[in-house]
């Protein structure tokens, strides 16, 4: 885009604009030219240009810092990584569309590398969401799925490294909206059909996919001159990737969480079952009768302790005793509140100052 200053000559004049159609046909006074004063022309065309580097500066840093997180922190959360490198490659498209600020970096790049450029990015794009989303929902979107997304689109880069700009455009740009469709329409039916069984994410996630895909199916419209808009591709995107940063960080918070809990059960059975090999022999039937007698402890709340001294788990005690989890569960809890303890370790050492006498 260029503005063209000038003074007008008379009440009316002609403009007569020459327009050489060199990189596609598609490029050649697609968009229409705008009159108005210089100042607010570019008024217009500077609000254009931070709109671009705002969404690229933003859409970027998250790139950076997923990837960063990746290497650094979870390196087998793949999703961290596909996440990243698709925030690299449609931010970096960015800079390339539109006003084409790498001409203002690049000013003697030549415009079939620009386009090149350009179209190799979208398409990497495509293949590293498709990833992103398989990683996040593994047992829902097959290995077919990916090998439908990546396996034209790696034939498209191809096709535009090796051919020219307007044939690799006519050939690759139709089959890549067709797949994009496709591939968006399918992620959305997974993904309903996650939302139906309650899956943890889903619900986010279909909400930024449902906003992004829109906005790419609103991006076709406007290639195929169907509807006269700006390409809104990126904003869709920054928001996708604002919901998605908050989406990674909760299943990320609660997976750390998870493990937490879970070593802190793995500490506590382990300090149970050495407390079980050195207390466990010294208690005798009558210090567990005296035990029950004094806190008033049921014949069936007995029995779950004599379990818990022979060394079983809480599934154990309910296989044995033929009563459910959650009984075992309310029978310990009744045991603990009569006793005044809080676990099996006090729970064992209170029954054991029995065997001692006290």
């Amino acid at each position: 885009p260029h503005i063209a200053p000038f003074s007008v000559p008379a009440d009316s004049f002609f403009i007569t604009c020459h327009v050489s159609n060199f990189t596609g046909k598609k490029s050649a006074g697609t968009y229409p030219l705008f009159l108005g004063y210089e100042k607010d022309l570019q008024k217009k065309r500077v609000s254009s240009i931070a709109w671009y580097l705002i969404t690229f500066g933003a859409v970027f840093v998250t790139g950076l810092c997923s990837i960063l997180a990746f290497f650094t922190i979870r390196p087998t959360y793949s999703a961290l990584l596909y996440l990243g490198l698709s925030c690299l490659t449609i931010s970096t498209r960015s800079i390339f569309m539109g006003e084409s600020v790498i001409n203002d970096i690049v000013p003697m790049l030549p415009e079939f590398i620009k386009f090149k450029v350009e179209l190799s990015l979208l398409y990497c794009f495509a293949i590293f969401i498709n990833m992103y989303c398989r990683a996040l929902f593994p047992s829902d979107l097959k290995l077919w799925y990916i090998r439908a997304v990546w396996i034209p689109h790696v034939l498209f880069i191809a096709i535009v490294l090796l051919f020219s700009y307007d044939f690799a455009l006519t050939a690759t740009q139709l089959p890549h909206h067709l797949v994009t469709s496709f591939s968006g329409l399918y992620v959305l039916v997974i993904l309903w059909r996650a939302l139906e069984i309650r899956k943890k994410g889903a619900a986010i996630f279909m909400t930024s996919i449902f906003i992004f895909f829109m906005t790419v199916i609103h991006d076709i419209l406007v290639f195929h001159q169907i509807v006269d808009t700006p390409y809104i591709l990126h904003f869709g995107f920054l928001t996708f990737i604002i919901i998605q940063t908050f989406l990674v960080t909760y299943l990320y918070s609660r997976s750390s969480s998870h493990i937490s809990v879970l070593k802190r059960n793995l500490d506590q059975t382990q300090k149970e079952l050495q407390l079980l090999k050195t207390v466990a022999p010294s208690i005798t039937n009558e210090a567990l009768a005296a035990y029950c007698e004094h806190y008033k402890i049921t014949g069936r709340e007995k029995e779950v302790i004599e379990q818990i001294l022979a060394g079983a788990s809480n599934n154990e005690i309910a296989e044995k005793l033929f009563i459910s989890f959650h009984t075992v569960r309310r029978h310990l809890n009744s045991i603990y509140k009569k006793s005044a303890v809080t676990e099996r370790t006090d729970l064992l050492t209170a029954i054991n100052r029995y065997s001692s006498g006290s």
